[in-house]
């Protein structure tokens, strides 16, 4: 068994993001009042909301992204993913921790191309093609 400092530095030497062609993968969001989104602080990968949340972006990126469950941005407060208004943030964090729905998209190389949910009731899979 590994001792937890192993699972440390192996955490602390995973990357703050991951880029993949137009998809940018990140756990909580990126600062869009940065010149460059590259200088985003470190701390803002893992704790932005509102910056990354309401304000615009301009990277020709779409970021998919947790940290915010989607229960705090869809007004029905339901646990299904959250699409930005204008399509370049995409939210999974279904906060199934809450009781809401643990969610998951597959990506390929130019679209999401499948969304899962997975909640207490039932489960729920969509083609996106």
């Amino acid at each position: 068994m590994e001792e937890s400092g192993d699972l440390i530095a192996f955490i602390e030497s995973r990357p703050l993001y991951y880029e993949m062609n137009q998809y940018v993968f990140v756990h909580a969001g990126v600062d869009f009042n940065c010149e460059n989104w590259y200088d985003t602080k470190p701390s803002d990968f893992y704790w932005i909301r509102e910056p990354f949340l309401f304000g615009e972006n301009r990277t020709g990126k779409v970021f998919i992204f947790g940290h915010t469950p989607v229960q705090n941005l869809h007004s029905d407060g339901s646990s299904r993913i959250w699409l930005s208004q204008d399509q370049t943030r995409m939210d999974i964090d279904g906060g199934a921790v809450f009781g809401g729905s643990l969610n998951a998209v597959v990506v390929e190389e130019k679209a999401v191309t499948k969304i899962f949910m997975v909640s207490k009731d039932e489960p729920y899979q969509s083609d996106c093609s």
